[in-house]
């Protein structure tokens, strides 16, 4: 993977018509990251959901000109100088190492350009092929919780396919990991190498 064909710059509203052509997640767990939206007015309340002017930041990963997956910058708690992150990418280009390149970019935006010290993320226990590029990255385990899954609609689905998933006769269950990086962290290991 060549770096220099991927850039991460700020979201723009028309990026938002690249979302619609993003290939599909087949596996139902993954459903409720496939793209939904197709008219202009869901395209503009997405949009502006994503986009909650000083509590949420998102950035378009671009690969060979193309928008492939964006990264948000959301929960920022000043006071400790802690902020989240999200990531989605379009199924397509996924176990290319585009989103661990884009992570890495994103970090050294973040850490260079806000006042925060250290980037906190989850993600579910089924979801490997990110925990192990978190991993890659320098991310570490902070806690593991069982908590309902963020997605419910997709049940009989998830279900019909995955017959152990964790649940009850309510709802679907899954443990979350709950993962950091500092800016020391990140830093020692990428930038100072680098230099």
């Amino acid at each position: 993977m060549e770096q220099a064909n991927i850039r991460l710059r700020r979201f723009k509203y028309k990026d938002t018509f690249a979302l619609m052509k993003w290939g599909k997640h087949d596996d139902p767990r993954f459903y409720h990251y496939n793209f939904p939206y197709s008219s202009t007015s869901d395209l503009e309340a997405w949009y502006r959901a994503k986009k909650r002017f000083m509590k949420r930041w998102i950035f378009a990963i671009v690969y060979k000109g193309r928008v492939v997956g964006y990264i948000t910058l959301k929960n920022v708690k000043w006071s400790k100088k802690q902020g989240e992150m999200g990531i989605a990418m379009d199924p397509e280009v996924l176990g290319q190492g585009i989103g661990t390149c884009a992570i890495c970019l994103y970090l050294h935006r973040v850490f260079r350009s806000f006042r925060i010290d250290t980037i906190t993320l989850k993600t579910s226990e089924f979801n490997t092929r990110a925990i192990a590029c978190y991993e890659g990255i320098g991310f570490e385990h902070d806690r593991v919780s069982r908590e309902p899954f963020e997605e419910q609609a997709f049940r009989t689905d998830i279900l019909n396919r995955f017959p152990f998933f964790d649940h009850d006769s309510k709802k679907l269950y899954v443990n979350y990991h709950y993962m950091s990086i500092s800016k020391e962290k990140f830093i020692s290991k990428f930038i100072r190498k680098s230099e």
